[in-house]
């Protein structure tokens, strides 16, 4: 029995990327996908809705059926099973140093959304 559970409904934001199987690793099919918040109340009283950036990895059979199926735009289900946070430094617009954070979800499921878009 698994501890973790996690379920993300989100639109696929940029190409997957998909790595075939070698002899020493299986298959790995990777997207970011972008998942809609809670509303959050803003200064003035009015709410939005923020939009986060979460990367699905999926391994072996389901990261090569993945890769047959969803492509960029659509969207998709994910039951995850292990959350990895991390952080990473990049260049800001100003050339300074910037620390960003990433959370990546590994999945053990996905599935097309279809109750929000048509399924072609």
């Amino acid at each position: 029995m698994l501890d973790i559970h996690i379920s993300l409904t989100g639109r696929i934001a940029y190409d997957p990327r998909f790595f075939p199987p070698d002899h020493e690793a299986p298959a790995m099919w990777s997207a970011v996908l972008e998942v809609n918040g809670p509303p959050t109340p803003r200064r003035d009283g009015s709410t939005y809705i923020p939009t986060r950036q979460v990367e699905v990895v999926v391994y072996g059979v389901a990261a090569i059926r993945a890769h047959e199926s969803y492509r960029k735009g659509q969207l998709i289900m994910a039951q995850g099973c292990d959350l990895i946070p991390r952080t990473y430094e990049t260049k800001g617009r100003e050339g300074k140093p910037t620390v960003r954070a990433a959370v990546k979800v590994i999945a053990a499921n996905l599935g097309l959304a279809s109750r929000y878009s048509p399924v072609h």
